[in-house]
């Protein structure tokens, strides 16, 4: 190996240069070649790269020279496919790649991402700029576009009123639940995905591919069928899409059982009484559905009553809907609802009843003092 300082004399007197040609400061130079310098900075190496007629890169190779520690240690580089997905409050999702320290220590190179196995992005492809920030999406250099673009299908929005982060606990439970089958759904396409290229039965093949197609969006599924056109295997940005998606459900699971870890669970009559209100929903939906004239108003009307009533059975003969498999169902609740009802009444007669009779004794005994005042002063 070459030290740093013959290599650039070497190279110099190869050219017929002298000092002064190859950097502005010919006594920097001159320390550099006898070695009183042994590490000049990059900025140094990289003019005397240029007027050598060579790259920084090329200059340094098989030298002694290493950059230093506290110089390394602020250049990045970026995951591909990992990223740091925030949600706030209205349910806007934002990411940003996972960035790393492009060197440890040691001064040792990080070449591929530990979650993934894939090679880090540390430079721009086209231009070779370096990365600069954690941020940074696009070359600071020439303007490209330094990953592959991820976006987010439509039904990742939280479902709830504008779009915003459920707020009841039913609503919670079923955000979770939708997210979570989502989440089982992208892992396993990337299992058919890594599966593909090994398997040899038409029809399975068939198979894997339909499902994969079924849940890419419309730009995945156009590189999966020029993919396929060329008899070449699905495109790495296709899997590496779904593995996108998969870091953005379980931030959604996360978020969504923080928001309902600070709500209050219902009762099981609470739980009853919504799930017979969402039933009887569905039965008037379905048929209205089948009505030749509806106005828009009676659906709305009935569904205003049924959050307000208590008697569901009214709601129901009103809308004359066959309600055979939800009766049972509709007399239990309603008799827990007239219990109730009949609980809070005696408890108020009785409540009633005590009053007055405290007020008849209250009377009773107002008189006997009256009557005993008059005696004494007799």
């Amino acid at each position: 190996m070459e030290k740093i300082g013959e290599k650039i004399n070497r190279l110099r007197k190869e050219m017929g240069l002298s000092q002064d040609n190859i950097h502005h400061q010919q006594s920097l130079v001159s320390q550099i070649e006898s070695g009183s310098i042994s590490k000049p900075g990059e900025g140094v190496l990289h003019e005397i790269a240029q007027n050598l007629d060579t790259t920084f890169l090329s200059l340094v190779d098989d030298t002694d020279w290493k950059a230093e520690p506290t110089i390394k240690s602020k250049e990045i580089a970026f995951s591909p496919v990992m990223v740091d997905v925030e949600i706030d409050d209205d349910g806007n999702i934002s990411w940003s790649h996972k960035s790393y320290s492009l060197y440890n220590e040691k001064g040792e190179k990080a070449e591929y991402c530990l979650e993934t196995g894939l090679k880090l992005i540390d430079s721009c492809e086209n231009c070779s700029r370096q990365v600069e920030n954690v941020k940074q999406e696009y070359c600071i250099g020439c303007g490209k576009a330094l990953f592959s673009q991820f976006t987010l299908p439509s039904n990742f929005l939280i479902e709830a009123a504008d779009n915003r982060i459920p707020r009841s606990w039913y609503d919670c439970v079923f955000a979770i639940n939708d997210i979570s089958n989502s989440l089982a759904t992208s892992v396993e396409i990337i299992g058919y995905i890594k599966m593909l290229p090994n398997v040899t039965d038409t029809d399975q093949k068939k198979m894997f591919i339909e499902r994969i197609k079924r849940y890419a969006n419309e730009p995945m599924k156009l590189e999966i069928e020029i993919a396929l056109n060329k008899k070449k295997p699905i495109p790495d940005h296709v899997s590496n899409h779904f593995k996108f998606w998969i870091q953005v459900e379980k931030e959604q699971l996360k978020k969504l059982k923080s928001v309902i870890s600070g709500l209050k669970e219902p009762s099981e009559e609470d739980t009853a009484r919504k799930a017979l209100s969402d039933s009887i929903a569905l039965k008037l939906e379905d048929s209205l559905s089948k009505a030749d004239f509806i106005d828009p108003t009676i659906l709305m009307d009935m569904l205003l009553e049924l959050r307000t009533t208590r008697d569901p059975l009214a709601i129901l003969d009103k809308a004359k809907v066959d309600t055979s498999e939800l009766m049972e169902k509709v007399r239990s609740v309603a008799q827990e609802m007239k219990t109730d009802d009949e609980s809070d009444d005696k408890k108020n007669s009785e409540d009633g009843n005590s009053e007055t009779d405290a007020a008849e004794n209250a009377e009773r005994n107002n008189k006997n003092a009256k009557i005993e005042n008059k005696e004494k002063e007799d």
